[in-house]
């Protein structure tokens, strides 16, 4: 019987990104390049095509106040904390380090609210707020929001970094210039882009290569994006040596993950599954099959005979969407996966738990990922919101568990004492002492069913 020799999955890199942050994109994009893009000085604004409203002239006086703040003026300062002053509330429209809406957000800051007519609230909206690709997957129950949406998956890549910039300044495609521009937080917003919580390349190359579906042991795949959205590799400039690799774990470059129908096909632990009926060759039988006994799927000639897919990187794939890297928004669809992406990720706290043990005196906020803010433009009823807009480095444990639930990162559940619960071990969910002093009741069968839909994928 002769084996046959496996064949390595050739990944064609779609952009190259130099750690030196040198990025070259092969994807076309009606938007302006990012590297054209200047930091933004207040009250200026970055000419788009989605604006309606024609542009201010080069001559023109930029507003004192900027329009922003006849609808938004009792939202927090982002920066509370300033080198001289720490600020509740917005002083001139800035936050205590003299940052603006437009500095950050981008838009258009002269259209202003001259009354609280629905149709001049919407005109002004339309004329100051950088418009969506997708303005539907935006919406919920038909209505504009500016919650993040359930389960957006890659949606952010799919918009302009105009918007993704609107929507959240903190994203990884424009960090570069909003969070690290100006000499704000350069290094960190280069050391994050290129951080395991970013490209993720421990988890992908572990299940990768512990099941047999890529041959090398050093991590080759991880999770990147250009400016205009499209996946990219990562390259170590300059180029490790190899005792740096073997001592530090330096890798020369990481490829995007590739797509799970081009991958190899038949991995090793699928012989273990039930059933696995053969799909024979009419006219070639196999003759190393034992009579009566047929084998799961794996056939003589090896790998990729008898199956479709790999299910180890159609699993990667589902797991980045399903428990997002910093590159995109959390699911953002019940208690525990309220967040943002990139630095806002961390750095701006959502409602996620209601214990204090866990989020501290964020706590309060409840746990359905509702805003505190006093905006009143701000629903606090939608889910998918900051408590408050407002950056703070006092982040809780609750935050970090959005994504350091999942088996390989779930070192903050075990922190917190919680063990990974299997999904089958036939238990009650609440202890008795719970249900007997004034705690939940006992959960019916149905509840039971409901539960283990709601967290189980």
């Amino acid at each position: 019987m002769t084996k046959t020799k496996r064949a390595l999955i050739l990944v064609v890199p779609l952009v190259s990104l130099v750690l030196g942050f040198t990025v070259s994109s092969r994807t076309k994009d009606p938007s302006p390049p990012l590297s054209s893009w200047k930091a933004t000085p207040p009250h200026s604004r970055i000419e788009d095509s989605n604006f309606r409203t024609r542009a201010p002239t080069q001559n023109a006086i930029p507003p004192k106040l900027e329009g922003c703040i006849s609808c938004h003026g009792q939202i927090e300062p982002m920066h509370k904390y300033g080198t001289t002053e720490t600020l509740e509330k917005l002083k001139e429209g800035k936050d205590a380090v003299g940052l603006t809406c437009t500095t950050c957000h981008g838009g258009n800051p002269v259209p202003r609210k001259t009354s609280d007519d629905p149709k001049e609230i919407e005109r002004v909206k339309n004329e100051a707020h950088v418009r969506a690709r997708f303005p539907d997957e935006w919406r919920r129950d038909g209505k504009s929001t500016g919650a993040n949406p359930e389960r957006s998956n890659t949606l952010l890549a799919r918009e302009s970094w105009q918007f993704v910039r609107f929507v959240n300044p903190g994203d990884l495609r424009v960090a570069a210039k909003t969070c690290g521009g100006s000499a704000c937080h350069e290094l960190e917003s280069k050391n994050v882009a290129r951080s395991m919580m970013t490209h993720g390349a421990m988890l992908w190359g572990a299940a990768l290569y512990n099941n047999g579906s890529f041959p090398h042991k050093d991590p080759r795949f991880g999770e990147s994006y250009s400016e205009t959205g499209a996946p990219q590799t990562l390259i170590q400039n300059p180029e490790p040596t190899a005792e740096d690799r073997r001592t530090k774990g330096l890798l020369t470059f990481l490829d995007p993950i590739p797509r799970w129908e081009i991958s190899q096909p038949g991995n090793v632990l699928r012989v273990f599954e039930r059933g696995g009926k053969r799909r024979l060759e009419v006219g070639l039988p196999d003759k190393d099959e034992d009579p009566g006994k047929p084998d799961k799927g794996l056939s003589a000639r090896g790998f990729g005979s008898a199956q479709r897919t790999d299910p180890v990187v159609l699993g990667l794939q589902k797991t980045r969407l399903l428990d997002p890297t910093l590159n995109f928004l959390g699911t953002n669809d019940h208690p525990g996966d309220y967040r943002s992406s990139g630095c806002t990720a961390c750095h701006v706290i959502y409602a996620n738990d209601r214990d204090p043990s866990h989020s501290a005196f964020y706590n309060s906020a409840g746990n359905l990922g509702q805003s505190k803010t006093a905006d009143t433009n701000i629903s606090k009823y939608d889910s998918g919101h900051p408590i408050k807009h407002q950056f703070t480095s006092q982040i809780p444990t609750s935050q970090c568990m959005v994504c350091h639930m999942h088996p390989g990162t779930n070192m903050v559940a075990t922190y917190l004492g919680m063990t990974w619960w299997d999904n089958e071990s036939d238990d009650s969910i609440y202890t008795t002492s719970q249900v007997g002093k004034g705690g939940l009741p006992p959960l019916s069968d149905d509840a039971k069913q409901l539960a283990l839909k709601r967290f189980t994928y």
